[in-house]
């Protein structure tokens, strides 16, 4: 480990003597799908509630209605106000405009670079400030040691170097793991 890291070391170094007698590092543009500019300015101006509901009515409701439901979705009372509330389509939303589906390439209404840059700018910004103030970690399962953890912890706690696979019933194992929650239940001969 210690051969590999002075040439890593060296080579970082020089690349980076290199890049500051260039005038700077080189600037790098953020990946993003074909077709979604960045905004001149950097960040896209934000949309109010009332414009991005408007341009959810627009682009998206032809197809997305009561009546036709594409996609099994009706954007028709979408309320970007109260998108915290349907979170799950609002990141639908916002993967399908992130990459270009959506609107689809043949519909005949579509929205500026800009336009759709803020919409999802907006809806992301509002998403994320209702995670913060209000977190979901999600459930924990139960979950009990197996047989190397169970080991592990006598030896820690007591000092004691015992071989469990002869008080312990083997693991079950699900996706080549012997530790995941859902499928390490409790039977008698473990308790």
């Amino acid at each position: 480990m210690k051969r590999l890291a002075l040439p890593v070391l060296v080579t970082v170094l020089y690349c980076s003597a290199l890049s500051l007698r260039a005038g700077g590092p080189p600037s790098f543009e953020p990946a993003r799908p074909s077709g979604m500019p960045l905004a001149v300015s950097g960040a896209p101006a934000a949309m109010t509630f009332e414009q991005q509901t408007d341009a959810v009515k627009q682009f998206c409701v032809t197809c997305h209605n009561d009546m036709i439901q594409r996609g099994q979705l009706s954007l028709a009372s979408f309320d970007a106000s109260k998108v915290t509330e349907n979170a799950a389509i609002a990141e639908k939303m916002i993967r399908k405009l992130r990459t270009g589906m959506m609107p689809p390439k043949e519909a005949a209404k579509q929205p500026d670079a800009a336009t759709r840059l803020a919409l999802v700018t907006s809806l992301e910004t509002a998403l994320d400030k209702a995670a913060l103030t209000h977190p979901n970690p999600g459930r924990r399962p139960f979950q009990r040691l197996n047989r190397a953890e169970y080991g592990s912890a006598i030896k820690t706690i007591f000092g004691l170097d015992i071989d469990v696979a002869t008080f312990l019933p083997s693991d079950t194992i699900s996706a080549s793991f012997d530790n995941i929650a859902d499928v390490q239940m409790p039977s008698a001969t473990v308790m």
